[in-house]
């Protein structure tokens, strides 16, 4: 029995976790709650023969489940074989991965797939089986257009939450970065060094050998943030240029 659609393939919402589209096994999505929204971590605090709470902000957000209801047109195929696909499909590797709603394609979700998947065939060749994915609270931007800064004192805006970006600083010698009135010390660059302030990491990569060079020694300061708004990046000493993937992030 092969489903009747209402309305064509591509008009039906799908999801790709990891390199796979949900589309490839037929599932059809019955049911998402894609408008879910992650709790904000904080402390209540009661304090005796005082009214109301004491709010202590940890200025972040907790993970939070994404729950899809889905059925599956077997159409003839092994139940159990197709079961046995879609688990190794979304559990065999038990790691965050990419997840992409069609719905909202501009956007993506670190997200692992964490409760038990049953298979049920309601009806001769109609299966159905409800999928929950744990994500990391914030939506990253699919494409991050690079961002070149060829002087200081320049402005970037973050129209959402604060993120954590990718900096790739050209130049030599010593030189001082400061975002935000945070300042970096950089010492005896050689041509470049990258600065991923989400990893918390700082390398180059060896134009010979293509390898990965620890850099964290000539890097003295914190990891910067791009905070929501207006964002002002300086610097001095032989800078060419600097390069930036910003990774802007919505809720």
């Amino acid at each position: 029995m092969a489903l009747q659609y209402c309305v064509s393939e591509n008009e039906l919402v799908s999801f790709q976790y990891g390199e796979i589209n949900s589309r490839d096994f037929g599932i059809v999505i019955t049911d998402i709650n894609e408008l879910a929204s992650p709790e904000r971590r904080f402390e209540r605090i009661e304090i005796p023969g005082r009214n109301g709470s004491l709010i202590l902000d940890e200025g972040c957000y907790s993970n939070f489940n994404l729950e899809i209801e889905c059925y599956i047109d077997v159409d003839g195929k092994d139940i159990n074989i197709l079961a046995s696909e879609i688990k190794m499909w979304l559990q065999t590797d038990f790691s965050y991965k990419n997840l992409i709603i069609s719905s909202d394609p501009n956007y993506y979700r670190e997200a692992v797939c964490i409760n038990k998947l049953d298979l049920e065939e309601i009806i001769k060749d109609l299966g159905y089986f409800k999928i929950t994915f744990e994500c990391k609270p914030l939506k990253k931007e699919l494409v991050n257009n690079l961002i070149t800064i060829n002087e200081s004192d320049s402005k970037l805006i973050n129209t959402g939450m604060a993120s954590y970006p990718l900096i790739k600083v050209f130049g030599n010698g010593d030189i001082t970065l400061e975002i935000n009135n945070e300042v970096i010390e950089l010492t005896e660059v050689q041509g470049h060094i990258y600065i991923d302030c989400e990893l918390m990491n700082a390398y180059k990569i060896d134009i010979h050998t293509n390898d990965v060079v620890n850099e964290n020694s000539r890097m003295f300061g914190d990891f910067p943030t791009f905070k929501h708004g207006e964002n002002i990046i300086t610097y001095s000493g032989d800078v060419e240029k600097i390069e930036i993937e910003p990774r802007w992030v919505v809720l």
